[in-house]
């Protein structure tokens, strides 16, 4: 359980089919976040999005959003979730550079910008997708990961950080 006196920052990203990511849209709508950067992803995949549904929330252009919209979203801040991601394997597979752009380097940025600004707590959503083809599910972390396309072994990368 989460305190309500908890500051919460809500780092998330569309969707790379259109539409706002699920994560991002289930967390903004039942965690009610102080600050939200959403993280627009139009320019990697060409879809065009409604953020609407997420008032109040900054959208940032691109995987690298401008330093002073970081900033900003940083200050008086508790703790970051990191939504993040580009999610379609096949799409992975096609786009490596972009995916690792959006996945890994997103993720690198984001855990130093909390650094820099003495943020204590950072959660970052991973998948399931990195343990591959797995007979248990839920599947239990101690399974050994094996990724087995861009976006799962993004995912790992992005744990070890």
């Amino acid at each position: 359980m989460i305190p309500q006196s908890l500051r919460i920052g809500l780092f998330g990203a569309r969707a790379d089919d259109g539409g706002l990511g699920h994560q991002t849209r289930d967390f903004f709508e039942h965690m009610n976040p102080v600050k939200t950067v959403v993280i627009d992803i139009e320019h990697l995949t060409g879809y065009t999005n409604d953020f609407s549904r997420l008032p109040g929330a900054v959208v940032a252009k691109g995987f690298e959003p401008d330093i002073k919209v970081i900033d900003a979203f940083l200050k008086d801040i508790d703790i970051v979730f990191h939504l993040a991601a580009l999610t379609r394997p096949q799409w992975s597979i096609k786009y490596p550079y972009e995916t690792s752009e959006v996945n890994v380097l997103a993720t690198v940025k984001m855990l130093q910008y909390c650094k820099d600004n003495g943020i204590k707590r950072f959660v970052f959503m991973s998948s399931s997708n990195l343990y591959g083809n797995v007979d248990k599910y839920p599947t239990p972390e101690d399974v050994v990961p094996n990724p087995m396309n861009t976006y799962a072994l993004s995912k790992y990368i992005g744990e070890q950080y």
